[in-house]
This record gives structure tokens, sequence and C-alpha cells, in this order.
């Protein structure tokens, strides 16, 4: 009955992200342009995804993330699929795996709960409006699978399988790589099984990753990928602070996207008395602040899908603190008028943030309004005895 209930939910959850980023121009509708979409016809076939699949393909960068386009290039040659069909029949099947193995993400704690899980990565921007102009997903939904898996695998010490996950979700995007700040630790501190095996599990991806490149990729590919990398990749803070309201913008984000995780980080930190959950507290604070720094300086805030990375490690780890969290609200909701929550987003999310997008900004703000509204009403809050909050946790 749970796993009927899963796969139900998992399967509602997908059609929310899929019916919001349906109406709006979005890359599932070929970016529609009169307006709000009603036409079915356009998550089938558009010019513009055919378009876009042909930039891409002879794009350096994205040449050398070669699983969306290659599926994407196989089911339109063998099945006269076309490109905005697969684009979306691809991405539904990899949304739907990712909402259906949050069940089985339970890193470092008892036991994962799948419906806070899900709520949290529905309501998470990069998930909830995943495919909007300024987001631009692509292959990461791809990345975020083969990264869970990773990490589910990793945590049980099923090393070969967290291998080949990780190796996948590297050729997805090379920006998986970043887990390697969750991989040393683990195998330092916690693994039991031998040096060789760890040394082999620390190694391998790379070896693989490395042979990979070099097998698939042409060397006119590298020497592009290299002139993007030397000529474009470290210039991007250049464009995330370019004037007064993209620097608006990505304060915005950064804060949404960083500041919560954080915050709830360091109170798991103070009400933990294990030395090793503490440690973990510390590696997820470490990890979300150098992949913020990495994107600040090499990549665009804007699209806050890049932010979201090391959260697939942090929102289960902190599972239980978010559990808290919506106790908390759901239990002061009636009780009164949260006025200065109220203001302060108001404030912040009309006024202070300047999505560059136009008719989507509007989803964005009212989004940053609500999101910052949780954020400050569960700072805000303090008085957690009144409303029996450990009885509810049991």
């Amino acid at each position: 009955m749970k796993n009927l209930q899963n796969v139900f939910l998992s399967f509602v959850f997908t059609i929310i992200v899929f019916g919001i980023n349906f109406i709006v121009p979005s890359q599932i509708n070929g970016f529609h342009e009169n307006g709000f979409n009603l036409n079915f016809n356009n998550l089938i076939n558009t010019s513009y995804a055919e378009t876009i699949f042909n930039v891409r393909y002879d794009n350096p960068v994205f040449g050398r993330r070669p699983i969306i386009l290659e599926s994407q290039k196989f089911l339109n040659e063998y099945l006269n699929v076309p490109f905005q069909f697969s684009f979306n029949l691809l991405n539904f099947v990899l949304l739907f795996c990712l909402f259906l193995i949050l069940s089985k993400c339970d890193f470092k704690t008892r036991k994962a709960d799948p419906k806070i899980l899900k709520f949290a990565f529905l309501f998470s921007i990069p998930i909830l409006f995943a495919f909007f102009g300024s987001m631009c997903t692509y292959d990461d939904l791809g990345q975020y699978l083969f990264l869970l898996l990773f990490l589910i695998f990793l945590f049980k010490e099923k090393h070969l399988i967290s291998i080949f996950f990780f190796v996948l979700a590297c050729i997805t995007r090379e920006t998986s790589f970043i887990f390697y700040i969750v991989i040393i630790p683990f195998l330092l501190f916690e693994a039991k099984t031998n040096k060789a095996i760890k040394i082999i599990s620390w190694v391998l991806p790379i070896i693989l990753y490395l042979g990979f490149l070099t097998l698939y990729l042409s060397n006119e590919h590298i020497n592009e990928s290299k002139d993007f990398l030397l000529n474009n990749r470290f210039y991007a803070w250049q464009s995330n602070f370019r004037d007064w309201n993209r620097f608006r913008e990505s304060t915005t984000l950064l804060f949404i996207m960083l500041f919560p995780y954080l915050f709830l980080l360091r109170r798991k930190f103070l009400k933990e008395t294990s030395s090793e959950m503490k440690m973990w507290c510390k590696i997820a604070s470490v990890l979300i602040i150098i992949n913020a720094m990495i994107i600040v300086t090499s990549g665009l805030i804007s699209e806050v899908r890049l932010l979201f990375i090391p959260l697939l490690f942090i929102i289960p780890f902190l599972q239980a603190e978010l559990k808290e969290i919506s106790i908390i609200l759901l239990s002061n909701l009636n009780r009164n008028i949260p006025w200065k929550s109220l203001i302060l987003s108001g404030l912040i999310a009309f006024l202070w943030y300047q999505p560059k997008t136009q008719g989507t900004g509007y989803f964005y703000k009212i989004y940053v309004f609500i999101f910052l509204l949780i954020v400050f009403e569960s700072i805000l809050y303090k008085s957690y005895d009144q409303i029996g909050i450990n009885d509810q946790m049991k």
C-alpha cells in the first residue's frame, strides 16, 4: 500500500510541475508566445525544440553532456519522435523517478519521510519552475536523479553501484564533481570497507570520466571546451552583478537558496550531541557554501538549478527539521496574522527582487514572497513548547 501511495504521489507531483510549466511560455511548449498556453499540440511538436536541439548538439559545452541529447537524437532518428515530445517525455520520466526514489533518501537519518521530502523538492524553485525561461532546465533532472541514486548506494556502501551512478551524473553534468566534498569524508571516517576499495571509490570516477571525454569528444570539441572555459566560464560573475537589477536578483536568489538551509544546519548542529552528526552538519555547510562560491564566479545565479545541487543531500539530511517547521507553521496558522513576516517578505519580493524575465517574473515574485514568509515565520516563531512540538514529532 505504501509503495502504491508513493507511486501515486510521485505521479501527481510530476503532473503539478508540468502543469505549471505548461500554462506559461516555457521549454515544454516551445515558449508559446501568446500569453497563457492551453494548446496541447505545443507539447508534441514545436520549431523551437528542434532549433535548440541542433544548437546544443553542436555546442562544445553540451557536447560533453550527451545523455539527454543522444536520447533525443535516437528517438527522432529511429522512432520519428519530434524533439519537443522527446524532451518532454524524457524529463517527465526523470522527474517522476526523482520523486519516486525520495522514499529511499534517509541520509544520516533514521528513516526517510517521503511526503516531507516530496513537498520540499516540489516547493524548491528549480523544480517547481524547472522549464521557465531563466531556469532553462535541460539535463539537470537526469543529474539530480543520478546523484540521488549515487548517495543512496554510497551510504549503503554499495560502492560499485554508487560509482556507476556518480559517473553517470558527472557525464550528465560535470558540476556533479562537487560531491567529492561528501565522498571523501564518508570514505575516510565512516566506510567500513578496506583501504583498496576506498581508494578505488575515490579515484575510479575521475578516471572513467576522463576516459569518456577522451573517447567521446573530438579534438575540436575538446579545444572549443577549453576556450570556453578560459574565455567565458570564469567571467560569469560580471553577468550576475552587471547592474543594480541583476545585483538585486542575484542577492535574493542566493539568500533563498542558502540562508534557510544554513540556518537549519546550524540549529541541527547545536541540537545534536553526536560528534558524527555534528561533522555531517559541517560537511553539508561546506558543500553549500563552496558550491555557491563556484556558481557566483563561474555560473549564472539566475539559473537557480545550479544552486540546488547540494540540496540533493541537504534536504534529506534535514528532513526532521523540515517536518518540525511544517508542524510549527500548521499549528500557528490560525493563531495570528504574521504582520512582521508579511511586511518583510512583501518588501523583498515585490520591491527589492527584480527577476530578469518579464511575464513569468510575476510567478517568481509570488514564489519568493511565500517562501520568505515561511522562512521568516520559522525564524521568528520561538514558542515551540506551546504547541507540543516534541509530542508531534514522535
